[in-house]
């Protein structure tokens, strides 16, 4: 018999002993529903990386070294731990100012991306996307390791004089869109690693409109840039800015960078941060890339439990506290700037 029927209209009168008791699990069990459907609005689950101040990876951390707030509201640590199995698009830059200008870029540029294949732990896998004036070849994730090995050493043996005596112009922000469509729906610490000297001349989309997706994924991105050779000509605006760009953006969504630059002065006309660390060498370049490759590859799962919905992206502050609660200054934490809402 329906339940309605048999005890009329529950709002006014006395129940029967067995209607209480039935009704009180019947509205705990509409609650509950309730408290499960708002849960995963207030639960986030992010990818977060921890370094020393020279940038050496920290990796014995606990919930109770790390402390966060919404605003002046604390946001619960849930759990902490660490995690591996992220998808990566590495995206080159074969562009005019990367392959034609100094040949030893190039190949310093292409052993930071080989460096990042090789040495990721098992449950990593790998896309590609090159790319100049537009994105040229892509090799995706259902094509596997191999594939991706054949095209970086199809890269690596291009005779770019011979292939080509066009210029090559650089779609940086269009090739970034393409490797989001790569990635399709992100799972926990996917990102984008970037190699490329961050000179944008050819995308469609271009400015921070470009980047806007990048930022509301909760993608990471990480960059190898060698710089050096394009201080040494005249840019236009948006080339200029270019690598400024990127090094931010890597910052907001929680990744990192790597700047090489041979003569060692990219800071002035470039615009970096004065903590950004420039390198002179490869050899240091490439030794600064393979620290970062284990942020790209092995991070923090941080569960949250935010203080309250959120009804539009929110800025937001991570800290990795002494076990006392005390900041830790001894250490930088990497993650996402902005807690997006609810889709």
């Amino acid at each position: 018999m329906d339940i309605l029927v048999k005890y009329g209209t529950f709002c006014s009168g006395s129940l029967p002993r067995t209607g209480t008791g039935l009704l009180a699990l019947l509205l705990f069990g509409f609650g509950a529903r309730l408290a499960g459907q708002q849960a995963p609005c207030l639960n986030r689950t992010l990818a977060v990386t921890v370094t020393t101040q020279d940038y050496q990876p920290v990796k014995d951390l606990t919930a109770a070294n790390f402390s966060a707030k919404l605003g002046h509201e604390p946001i619960k640590i849930v759990s902490v731990g660490l995690a591996t199995g992220a998808r990566i698009v590495i995206v080159m830059d074969t562009s005019g100012s990367m392959v034609f200008d100094d040949r030893s870029k190039w190949k310093t540029a292409m052993a930071a991306a080989e460096g990042l294949f090789s040495s990721a732990p098992p449950g990593t896998t790998f896309g590609l996307l090159t790319f100049a004036g537009q994105v040229e070849d892509r090799v995706d994730f259902r094509q596997g390791a191999k594939a991706v090995v054949e095209e970086l050493r199809k890269l690596l043996d291009t005779d770019w004089e011979r292939k080509t005596r066009q210029m090559r112009w650089t779609a940086l922000t269009d090739a970034i869109n393409e490797a989001l469509e790569l990635l399709g729906t992100p799972g926990l610490g996917d990102a984008i690693y970037l190699v490329s000297d961050g000179g944008e001349n050819a995308s469609k989309v271009k400015g921070s409109r470009g980047y806007a997706r990048v930022l509301s994924t909760g993608l990471r991105l990480f960059a190898f840039m060698p710089v050096g050779s394009l201080i040494q000509r005249g840019m236009a605006p948006e080339e200029f800015a270019g690598p400024e760009t990127v090094g931010r953006l890597a910052e907001e969504t929680g990744g990192s960078i790597v700047v090489y630059s041979r003569g060692g002065t990219v800071g002035a006309p470039y615009g970096w941060p004065s903590n950004r660390t420039i390198l002179s060498s490869a050899r240091a370049a490439l030794q600064a890339a393979r620290t970062m490759d284990q942020e790209v590859t092995e991070f923090y799962r941080l569960e949250l439990e935010l203080p309250k919905p959120l009804g539009k992206s929110k800025e937001w502050r991570l800290e990795a506290t002494k076990l006392m609660g005390e900041k830790n200054v001894h250490l930088r934490v990497n993650y996402p700037h902005k807690l997006q809402p609810c889709q």
